[in-house]
């Protein structure tokens, strides 16, 4: 057995789930099976964004890196950086506490950086090296979607693309090939659908075979701000295909991505940045160049809940969604940050879900606003 076992907890929110702006409250629980000579115990409450690549190979190979602090909270529990105290084996209790700032960004885990906010007891020794205890925990940056009134609007993308066939001695024009999609609402949310109508016209002589429909997630990393050394990191969160459309036919689909578990768009961090699109790309073949179709596409942590663009735009829903914290009261569950609680039928209150992807180096997966009941922005073909 260990002579030294720590924990870290939050009792008022068990989830590790906190909204920018709200307090952070947190209990550690020291177990010493024997006596110990101590410098200082102290807690470090840290929020960094870092992020790290390298470029060339062999002796050109160079490495990059970007680092940003948001937060670093330090308070004694035992001691200071002078003296020793000896500690008799006993459990210890001590209690912490930081206002987040409401600038805070959301937590981000890529596969070559992240936002990582953390709480750190560290036990500092006499001539030994520090003992140290670490938890994660994930804050988020509210974005509603409500705020901008062009992502109600519908986002429509048109491709057009001329193949040219070729004998053994010519070629010739053939029809075009017309490629158009549309989305409902511009934002999403985790938990929502995103529907997808997508309609070819295609007078060419060659088949389209299938449709791959992607929603990808794109972090940009930087080593400082304004930088323009920068790393992208492309991944898919989901995809699925459709049927093509032969040669001189038209076709029409409706199609639909649920949002996982995945950060809100994210533009304030100058280290890392996090945007998402939608891509439909048809497969062609024969060495001609495949159409495709690019929708960027907001992800907030509240829905839109007015789709109808001609409508003039109403007071939000959440105006005071980064201070609700001190007006509202705690969801169903007591694991859940809060939320606004306007009584919103076609809205139930999230649940704080892990994402699709967390860290390698900790294991730590951050956890997000997942909606299971919220509005539809359903598309219909004209008839």
């Amino acid at each position: 057995m260990k002579s030294t076992s720590c924990e870290i907890s939050f009792p008022n929110n068990p989830s590790g789930v906190f909204y920018s702006g709200q307090m952070l409250n947190g209990l550690v629980a020291l177990n010493l099976i024997k006596p110990k000579t101590v410098k200082g115990i102290y807690v470090k409450i840290i929020g960094r964004a870092y992020c790290r690549w390298t470029s060339g190979s062999g002796h050109h190979c160079k490495s990059h890196f970007g680092e940003e602090f948001y937060l670093n909270e330090k308070t004694y529990f035992v001691g200071d950086d002078d003296g020793e105290v000896i500690l008799a084996p006993n459990q210890y209790n001590y209690t912490f506490s930081c206002v987040l700032p409401i600038s805070l960004p959301t937590s981000v885990e890529g596969n070559i950086g992240y936002i990582r906010y953390s709480v750190a007891v560290h036990i500092d020794k006499p001539l030994w090296p520090h003992q140290r205890f670490q938890e994660c925990f994930t804050v988020i940056k509210a974005l509603n979607l409500n705020d901008e009134i062009m992502l109600r609007c519908p986002l429509v993308k048109e491709e057009r693309n001329t193949f040219f066939t070729c004998c053994s001695i010519f070629c010739c024009k053939s029809g075009s090939l017309v490629l158009r999609g549309s989305v409902p609402v511009r934002g999403y949310v985790p938990g929502q659908t995103i529907d997808i109508l997508l309609e070819i016209n295609n007078r060419s002589a060659q088949s389209v075979h299938n449709f791959f429909i992607q929603f990808v997630k794109y972090i940009q990393y930087y080593t400082h701000a304004n930088s323009t050394n920068t790393k992208c990191d492309k991944t898919i969160i989901k995809s699925t295909t459709c049927s093509g459309c032969p040669r001189n036919q038209t076709k029409t689909y409706v199609l639909s991505i649920t949002v996982p578990s995945v950060p809100p768009t994210e533009s304030t961090s100058n280290i890392v940045r996090v945007s998402y699109r939608l891509q439909i790309q048809g497969s062609v073949g024969c060495f001609h160049e495949d159409p495709v179709l690019v929708f960027p596409l907001k992800i907030g942590t509240y829905p839109i809940l007015l789709c109808d663009s001609s409508q003039p735009p109403t007071e939000s829903t959440t105006e005071n969604y980064a201070n609700q914290f001190e007006s509202t009261t705690l969801l169903k569950s007591a694991a859940s940050p809060n939320v606004p609680t306007e009584n919103i039928d076609s809205i139930d209150p999230p649940t704080y879900e892990e994402a699709i992807s967390g860290s390698v180096e900790t294991g730590f997966r951050p956890s997000y606003p997942v909606f299971r009941r919220s509005p539809s922005y359903a598309v219909k073909p004209e008839s």
